[in-house]
């Protein structure tokens, strides 16, 4: 069994495809997750995203490994904050962002309600 690693927002990093496109090098499985990722990127961030843009090695490591890091407002906001997961903040059952991330990946908002 794969370890568990989650994204600060508790995404399931290792169910990702742009995970397994970045640890693969793989530009036809970044070719087929790009269409979603565009469409969250424009919805959630107001970003628009490019081929180019489909990497992460996982939102806990360094600010490099991040996906797209200047898009992805998550592990800045907690870090700010001084924390290492959304979960750890009072408020994050309000924030804006993870409500639209939750609302299309109910299960990391349940992995964040099972470390309360």
């Amino acid at each position: 069994m794969a370890e568990e690693l989650r994204g600060t927002c508790g995404v399931d990093c290792t169910k990702c495809d742009v995970y397994h496109a970045t640890l693969t090098d793989d530009d036809k499985l970044r070719t087929k997750c790009l269409p979603a990722w565009q469409k969250t990127a424009k919805e959630h961030w107001g970003k628009e995203l490019t081929l180019a843009d489909i990497n992460c090695k996982g939102c806990i490591g360094t600010e490099e490994a991040i996906f797209s890091p200047t898009y992805c407002p998550m592990p800045r906001c907690a870090k700010k904050r001084g924390f290492t997961s959304c979960g750890q903040c009072p408020d994050w059952k309000t924030c804006g962002w993870l409500s639209m991330l939750h609302a299309d990946c109910p299960e990391a908002r349940e992995y964040l309600l099972s470390q309360e």
